[in-house]
């Protein structure tokens, strides 16, 4: 027995000294020995450390390409601000699509996906060389999971930005229904109710009336293009309400309230006025006509002689001429 400096005196380990080739097949099986030592292993060292080269050049491009999917999906879940206005709905919809083609046209990815299956296919040509390797096969596998993993993250990234950008457009699109109905809303107790106030009551005279007439319905059509703005806006509440995606935001149905009971109390008093004005000024110029019947009437009765016309010839021409005057 020997003794070793490295343990201690009390720790015995048996010790074989190979003298002979003989004796190393009785630890080590000649197919796994080299033919410099008289085995039958067919090893080339050169093409096993090229496999080596590049199978861990493309594990770290698959790594590296991994961790930086992994990096955006973490920037993109933590976008979770809420957009306070359309204008920064868009804007943040523009920043995650810039942020998506940027992802998915980084080089790197690029040239992984481009690349990557043409170097397992290079490494796959190795096998009849290396075949004999255990560690061929289980970086193979290794390799293959590699790719793998990045194609899997790479649809996990792609659900998620898909996710993120519908829930966007969602917010883009209530921002815009929010801020078009305060428009409609803001214009009904503002431009709206002046209308109402000018127009409440009607002028006394057939000029003026057509007057006013005439200034009402320029306005009545201005506020009928709001009120059917309106309209347009309380459908498409109804249909982001049956849509399901809002069920969590109240301000919908908040703000199609107030818009239906200001249009509903602004039109009727809209239609009310617009009877009035009409019927006044029919009213108007009836009167009008009639005092222009009058007046003509008078006219012809003044022109007709009767004390001239004593006969009683004379007399029924007159009153012939008068039936054909009235008729």
């Amino acid at each position: 027995m020997f003794r070793s400096p490295v343990f201690r005196p009390k720790v015995n380990v048996k010790i074989d000294l190979i003298t002979s080739i003989d004796t190393v097949y009785k630890f080590v099986e000649r197919s796994q020995l080299p033919e410099s030592m008289s085995g039958t292993l067919e090893h080339d060292h050169g093409q096993w450390v090229n496999f080596r080269l590049e199978l861990e050049g493309l594990m770290w491009s698959c790594n590296r390409a991994a961790r930086f999917l992994v990096e955006v999906m973490q920037e993109m879940s933590g976008m979770e601000g809420v957009p306070g206005s359309a204008a920064e709905a868009k804007l943040l919809i523009n920043q995650h699509e810039e942020a998506v083609r940027k992802a998915i046209k980084d080089p790197m990815l690029d040239e992984l996906q481009r690349e990557g299956e043409e170097v397992m296919g290079h490494l796959r040509l190795m096998q009849s060389s290396l075949c004999h390797c255990p560690d061929y096969s289980e970086s193979m596998d290794g390799a293959r999971s590699l790719l793998r993993k990045v194609q899997d993250i790479m649809l996990e990234l792609f659900k998620l930005a898909d996710t993120r950008l519908k829930k966007l457009e969602q917010f883009l699109q209530l921002r815009q229904f929010e801020e078009e109905a305060s428009k409609v809303i803001n214009w009904l107790v503002t431009e709206g109710k002046d209308i109402l106030t000018k127009h409440n009551s009607t002028c006394d005279n057939l000029k003026a009336i057509r007057e006013q007439q005439r200034d009402f319905d320029k306005l009545y059509f201005n506020a009928m293009s709001h009120i059917e703005k309106g309209n347009d806006l309380l459908e498409e509440a109804g249909l982001m309400s049956q849509s399901g995606s809002f069920d969590q935001v109240t301000g919908i149905k908040e703000i199609s309230r107030e818009l239906k009971a200001r249009m509903r109390n602004f039109t009727f008093t809209l239609d009310e006025i617009k009877d009035r004005i009409e019927n006044t000024a029919k009213c108007y110029h009836l009167l009008d006509k009639a005092y222009e019947w009058a007046l003509d009437a008078m006219k012809y009765v003044a022109s007709m002689k009767m004390d001239q016309n004593v006969t009683s010839e004379q007399l029924d021409k007159l009153i012939t001429s008068m039936d054909l005057y009235v008729r």
